[in-house]
């Protein structure tokens, strides 16, 4: 009985931080893998814990019901996020009954009921408490779950409904008990020993999880063209302009990059459709804005079009294609990236005996306290990543052993947070913080520290692309006939967003990207270099001023290579502007749907006359900025009339782009946990059902 009642308290703490677990990541909890591991996780953990606590002689003389209502405040103090998503108040109420349950089922029989009445008045408030408060900066780690709690301020509210029904539910389970009793105690034991078969189980999955290779695709059916070129995409995760050298950064080289503006054109004004990795990297895939494609947040899936990826375009047109990603878990062989792709490599890190255990260790660190603090940080990150020197040199080696025209897409993930902690790294990490006193510096001093480090994880992106040059050159000495692009895919905010404390928080939006479209995430590089031969652009260093966006990539990568550009595509070939013309002016749609709150996810558009409209779904936040000054002086109180004509035109951008069904969301329990480590937290949550409405 008293290994039973020691159990039971250790369910009872599991119970209630699986709740505080989904409710970060409700959008994701219906997903069975995640649902069932995120519980069964904790669970075993904990339970094995007290299961062995209770060998000790002191066991029978501890208060094994206090203790559990002691260790819900304790993993409450020791989680550096307590983050409670859009509806994720439903896992919080589900985790607190299920604990409440266990450990009504732990006390004795006969025992007052006045400790049993405390209890439940324990779990009300912390319930309430945990309603009222988020935190608004989950990665910044120096926050822990027990002093923003406590330090919010406590109101009523519209939370009555929440509070009659937590009190109803509570008040059912506390009259309606069942004793724990010999034999119910006996299963209690017999669950808590077999589950230790759950671990060696996962651990066999994930090994053979791991031991995938290469995604292998369809080979080309066509005799390629003749002197067809070699095509490059290369995207950098998490890179804004303005830490570049080419843009006026300082505190760090970039000659690699420099070179190629120098042999080909750089876009000034190149903008995101979106500061999230899959939704912006599928636009440069498919030439449609995110509503169009269908791809809105991290996690998704991309759904099938009616228009081709640009990958098939390629494939069907004689070129041997791949892809090498760094972030499996966001641009992975289950999220449809593969498509058009004869060679597609998502492996994080390299194979090895250890990297079951590696994915193991990274899940528990984010569905439990304890793992939060004991193991090592970087493990979840490790077991999503691949570093760019793997990246890298996996592209060379299939360059080298691959014959004809080449389309070959390579996506580095370094610059991302959290910062690089590799060896190889190093050097440039102290490059970095030698310069650090060089600006531009973070809006928020708090951010200072990442944003240096940063820089030292751009110049290994840059050395990463000397070292694919240096490749591409051995097989095409001059780059004579290689087409190659370069863009990065959306920036970071280092304490953008002061001004909207009601949207972001006190100090702005602090080393996160998704619910941002300040200039911070959306101006980007974009550098084109045009085969050395090519007719029509014989000004081979050129700044083009002309707004353009992902979007753009796809027609403009056809026209370079001489193949034809697909019907339906919403963006345009940008070549005209690389041998010196000029286009119609358009505006660039944008959007930011990885918020949390469903109705404060963002839209916008940025005007080739330099203002930028952002907007949140339900109109309540409306900001007007003049890109001429940058985005730190809202006008849509002055600019009224501007304000009301750039909204006009807003709504009838958005009206034109035809909106797709948004790709299911199925992930297993260590792909959501690896998502959370790589801070989306909890994308695009549970409005997801009413884009077509919103649209």
């Amino acid at each position: 009985m008293l290994r039973s009642r020691a159990i039971l308290a250790g369910w009872a703490v599991a119970s209630f931080e699986a709740g505080v677990v989904l409710s970060s990541m409700a959008h994701f909890a219906t997903t069975p893998w995640f649902l069932v591991m995120a519980w069964v996780g904790p669970l075993l953990a904990y339970g094995w814990v007290a299961r062995s606590s209770a060998s000790f002689r002191i066991a029978s003389r501890l208060p094994w019901d206090g203790l559990a209502l002691a260790g819900i405040v304790v993993l409450l103090h020791l989680r550096r996020q307590v983050y409670v998503g859009a509806n994720g108040m439903v896992w919080i109420a589900a985790g607190g009954v299920v604990s409440f349950l266990f450990w009504l089922a732990l006390r004795p029989d006969k025992e007052s009921k006045l400790r049993q009445w405390m209890a439940l008045a324990f779990f009300a408030y912390i319930l309430l408490r945990l309603r009222q408060f988020s935190h608004t900066q989950p990665n910044d780690k120096s926050l822990r779950g027990w002093t923003g709690l406590f330090e919010t301020p406590f109101s009523l509210g519209q939370d009555w409904g929440w509070i009659v029904a937590g009190i109803v539910v509570l008040l059912g389970i506390f009259v309606w008990r069942v004793p724990l009793g010999e034999k119910n105690a006996s299963l209690v034991r017999k669950i808590s020993f077999w589950g230790v078969l759950v671990p060696p189980l996962s651990l066999l999955w994930l090994a053979w999880v791991t031991s995938l290779g290469p995604v292998l695709g369809l080979s080309p059916t066509q005799v390629p063209p003749k002197d067809a070129p070699t095509v490059v995409l290369v995207s950098w995760d998490t890179v804004r302009a303005d830490s570049l050298p080419l843009f006026g950064g300082g505190g760090l080289e970039t000659p690699n990059l420099d070179s190629l503006a120098v042999n080909g054109t750089l876009f000034t004004r190149f903008h995101t459709p979106a500061p999230i990795t899959a939704p912006a990297h599928n636009s440069m895939l498919t030439g449609m804005f995110p509503p169009s494609h269908g791809l809105r947040a991290n996690g998704e899936t991309a759904p099938i079009l009616a228009t081709p990826r640009l990958p098939e375009v390629f494939r069907d047109s004689g070129w041997s294609t791949a892809g090498f990603v760094s972030v499996q878990p966001v641009l992975g062989r289950d999220r449809g990236f593969p498509v058009g792709f004869q060679y597609f490599d998502d492996r994080p890190l390299s194979h090895s005996t250890w990297q079951p255990m590696i994915h193991a260790l990274g899940f528990l660190k984010r569905v439990s306290a304890i793992g939060d603090r004991l193991i090592p940080d970087g493990m979840d990150f490790a077991a999503a990543t691949t570093p760019g020197s793997t990246t890298t040199a996996r592209a060379l080696a299939w360059l080298e052993e691959t014959e004809g025209p080449v389309f070959l897409w390579v996506h580095l993930f370094d610059a991302h947070d959290p910062r690089e902690k590799t060896e190889e790294f190093r050097p440039f990490l102290a490059a970095a913080r030698a310069r650090a006193e060089e600006g531009p510096h973070a809006l928020n001093p708090e951010c200072e520290e990442s944003l240096v480090e940063q820089r030292g994880e751009i110049a290994f992106l840059d050395h990463q692309l000397g070292l694919l040059l240096d490749g591409l050159r051995r097989r095409d000495p001059g780059l004579a006939n290689t087409v190659l692009a370069l863009v990065a895919d959306h920036g970071e905010c280092f304490g953008e967003g002061v001004d909207q404390p009601d949207l972001y928080g006190e100090g702005g939006i602090k080393v996160l990207h998704v619910p941002s479209l300040y200039q911070a995430t959306q101006h980007v590089v974009g550098v084109i270099q045009p085969p050395a031969d090519f007719s029509s652009i014989t000004d081979l260093s050129h700044r083009a001023d002309d707004l353009a966006s992902h979007v753009d990539l796809f027609p403009t990568l056809c026209e370079l290579a001489g193949l034809a550009i697909p019907e339906g595509l919403q963006g345009r070939s940008l070549v005209p502007v690389m041998a010196g013309q000029t286009l119609p002016d358009r505006p660039i749609y944008m959007e930011a749907f990885g918020a949390v709150a469903g109705q404060d996810r963002l839209v916008g558009m940025v005007t080739a006359q330099g203002w930028k409209i952002i907007s949140t779904l339900d109109g309540r936040v409306q900001m007007l900025h003049s890109l001429m000054i940058g985005d730190g002086k809202d006008f849509s109180v002055e600019e009224k009339t501007r304000l009301l004509s750039l909204q006009q035109r807003l709504q009838e951008l958005r009206s034109s782009l035809p909106v797709v069904e948004r790709g299911q969301v199925n992930l297993d329990a260590a792909t959501e946990a690896q998502l959370s480590g790589l801070g989306y937290v909890s994308e695009d949550e549970d409005d997801a059902g009413n884009d077509s409405q919103e649209e």
